[in-house]
């Protein structure tokens, strides 16, 4: 820069051009229709005094047919700071043609109107911070975070952009963070490095394009920590560890907390391998297994006689018929669509089953349906259960519905099957065609009864042991 605040390389172009001959200190813009570019206050930082005392001082305009220096890049708010620029977006022509759309959208899905403003709102902050300009659209980790303070909805923004663009926005994956150096206090300093290497490899900040959940992180390190530990009273590197010590870490361990442990130590070793940490990885080959199968438990007749009157909400209702009836798990109830509904024949068509619907079943299901037009008249989705939030999209149910039940659906599915296994006296074969379970889970279910029935009669025996002796 020049004594005037000048880029030197613009005077030398200046002088050198026939048009701007006499032009020598940069002041004078009248005569050369030419724009000076600043970075930040470069322009009065240090000189504002001089400036706004020289001849011409200011931003001069560039006359109609001179060469306007073309836009270097494009710089875009972060989603903190964009809420002022998002209310100007909606007048722009592209935020009032979208808006236009959005509208539509919203009326063809049965959308209310609070959802459709705060939907908008979401779609005003995208474009700002310039997700709307990337291909796919993109929602960042940040712009995501900030629409969740903002109580925005993600989810109808991310239908709304499906359907106005042809391709779903691709979501950016949150950032995981890993847990704190508290659990590591007392590790000796070589193998907490090693640890700190594997628990940054897990949130993503060396090599992984995808982080794992901040709960895979924290139960992989409450699993591995005791080893890690252990290890570190005899050893002062990872390096050490053999084949044997992860065994005999393992071997004491038995169901869930031996898988999740070895699984745990699998991962550790592998990452220090990966990273040239270790020479060998003493985990491999040491399988962990898989998790332990829970047993199948029915209910007690007074638990089941007071399912139906205990529950207030009719769709919990028809949810309990439908498990405890006709065995149907949890992902067959929040995928039933209205079209597989035969009302003339009493039939439902479900995961490539036809069923039957007994009367109670039938009373339950037209209440549901009665209540379900009544509470959502105009919703665009085709699924049988529907909930506030998911009669705005075309998704089913999330788990999370699920947990209002009063028992799980889980044990209501297995309840039934047990029933009907101990009305066929065990017969895999009956079950497999009644419910359309794979042969080896009745098989399970068949030897589950079985094992129901000895301890029944042991306990049986037992009493009627006690009762001659004291007799």
């Amino acid at each position: 820069m020049n004594q005037h605040v000048r880029c030197r390389l613009c005077q030398i172009t200046l002088r050198l051009s026939p048009a701007n001959q006499g032009i020598g200190t940069g002041t004078d813009r009248s005569r050369g229709g030419w724009v000076q570019l600043f970075f930040g206050d470069m322009e009065y930082r240090g000189r504002a005094a001089t400036l706004a005392s020289a001849p011409g001082a200011g931003h001069a305009k560039s006359p109609a047919g001179t060469v306007v220096q073309p836009v270097l890049f494009e710089m875009f708010p972060h989603p903190t700071r964009a809420a002022a620029d998002a209310d100007a977006w909606h007048h722009t022509p592209a935020g009032r043609r979208l808006d236009t759309q959005l509208t539509s959208f919203a009326q063809s899905h049965g959308w209310s109107a609070p959802t459709t403003r705060l939907t908008s709102r979401a779609l005003a902050l995208m474009a700002t911070v310039g997700g709307l300009s990337a291909d796919p659209p993109l929602i960042t980790a940040d712009l995501a975070a900030q629409l969740r303070r903002m109580h925005l909805p993600i989810t109808r923004l991310e239908q709304f952009l499906t359907e106005a663009t042809g391709t779903p926005p691709h979501r950016e994956p949150a950032r995981a963070t890993r847990p704190g150096d508290g659990p590591l206090d007392g590790l000796p300093a070589p193998i907490r490095r090693e640890v700190d290497l594997w628990l940054d490899e897990l949130a993503g900040n060396a090599r992984r394009s995808r982080p794992h959940a901040d709960t895979t992180i924290a139960s992989y390190l409450r699993a591995a920590l005791p080893a890690i530990r252990s290890w570190a009273d005899h050893y002062s590197s990872l390096r050490e560890v053999t084949r044997a010590d992860v065994i005999d870490q393992a071997t004491p361990l038995t169901g869930s907390a031996r898988t999740l442990t070895l699984v745990a130590l699998r991962s550790l070793f592998k990452v220090l391998k990966a990273r040239r940490v270790v020479f060998t990885n003493p985990a491999r080959g040491v399988h962990p297994g898989s998790m332990p199968r829970c047993p199948a438990l029915g209910l007690d007749a007074r638990t089941r006689s007071r399912l139906l009157d205990g529950t207030p909400r009719t769709d919990h209702r028809l949810v309990l018929l439908l498990a405890g009836i006709h065995a149907l798990t949890r992902a067959d109830i929040a995928a039933l669509l209205v079209d597989d509904l035969d009302p003339a024949r009493r039939r439902l068509h479900a995961h490539g089953r036809t069923i039957h619907l007994d009367a109670l079943t039938r009373h339950h299901l037209d209440a549901w349906l009665a209540e379900r037009r009544t509470r959502w008249p105009a919703t665009a989705n085709p699924h049988l259960i529907l909930t506030g939030r998911s009669a705005y999209g075309t998704r089913p149910v999330s788990t999370c519905y699920f947990r209002g039940l009063p028992v799980p659906t889980s044990r209501l599915r297995a309840d039934r099957i047990l029933g009907a296994a101990q009305d066929s006296d065990g017969d895999p074969i009956a079950l497999s065609r009644m419910f359309h379970l794979d042969p080896s889970t009745a098989t399970r279910y068949c030897a589950q009864l079985s094992a129901i029935e000895d301890e029944q009669s042991q306990q049986n025996s037992g009493s009627t042991t006690g009762t001659t002796g004291s007799a």
